[in-house]
């Protein structure tokens, strides 16, 4: 029987993804014997400069959802959500244990951004080579004392443009993952892969945004299945907030559904062989 791989990937970027997801994610996937990748953020979650001044619409579209996304509320709590707001602790910094696991237990890590994922996240799209090397530089000796060579990267929010890539490629990156458009991996005109999300909506992960329009959970296991069926490449992403903690019982479900259809579950980093 040919191989049917189903990447894997989460974006660890806030307290609640790490504290709460990760572990659940961890145990969910040494149950079924499956590999995940997991790009974290070692800095802080947002910038309160551009959450309270310079962008605060968008920050109140988030807190607030919709029909596309989970609200902040929702996905966090409102402890966790005031945590964050008040102290705005570090995400990955603070759990280098779980950084450990993770690897142990044989999954992918890669880097989701620099110090902090809302700065990114906000102004990316427009940041010249110099910022993308700063900001890269602020965690990249933390993140290589546990991975030294290679490794994938992902943009906060896939916001980032042209100059990123030559400064991955210069700092030993394998590959990025910031394109939401594309339907195959390719090599970027510096030579850096790149391998494309393709489940999602307006890079809105799948699930969170089917949950957000009111499907419930025998139509999300359906449209997994159906996306999986019709697409050559198949790269999953999403966070631990949700499919590790919120919503573990109907990831699971897609999951083993997936598997029983003769799908592999596999960290992004495997989709260059």
């Amino acid at each position: 029987m040919s191989m049917k791989p189903i990447y894997v990937r989460f974006d660890i970027d806030t307290i609640t993804c790490m504290d709460q997801g990760v572990p659940r994610l961890l145990d969910l996937a040494a149950r079924l014997d499956v590999g995940f990748t997991f790009f974290v953020n070692l800095g802080r979650s947002i910038d309160r400069n551009e959450v309270l001044y310079r962008s605060a619409s968008r920050t109140v579209d988030n807190v607030r959802g919709g029909t596309k996304k989970i609200s902040v509320l929702k996905k966090l709590g409102v402890l966790d959500t005031l945590r964050t707001l008040v102290f705005n602790p570090e995400v990955g910094s603070r759990r280098h244990d779980l950084l450990r696991q993770l690897l142990e237990s044989g999954h992918e890590l890669g880097l989701h951004g620099g110090g902090n994922h809302g700065t990114w996240q906000r102004t990316g799209g427009g940041a010249d080579g110099a910022r993308f090397g700063c900001w890269v530089q602020e965690k990249l000796t933390e993140y290589r004392r546990h991975v030294p060579l290679g490794g994938g990267f992902a943009s906060p929010g896939a916001a980032a443009n042209d100059e990123l890539y030559p400064v991955l490629q210069k700092q030993g990156f394998a590959y990025s993952s910031d394109d939401f458009g594309s339907r195959e991996i390719y090599q970027r005109s510096n030579g850096l892969w790149e391998v494309p999300v393709t489940a999602h909506f307006e890079t809105v992960p799948f699930i969170e945004h089917f949950r957000a329009a009111g499907h419930d959970a025998g139509e999300v296991v359906a449209k997994m299945v159906k996306w999986a069926s019709e697409n050559h490449l198949r790269t999953f992403y999403g966070h631990p907030v949700w499919e590790g903690f919120r919503d573990q019982r109907l990831f699971e479900r897609i999951l083993k559904t997936w598997i029983d259809q003769g799908f592999q579950i596999c960290p992004y980093g495997e989709a260059l062989a």
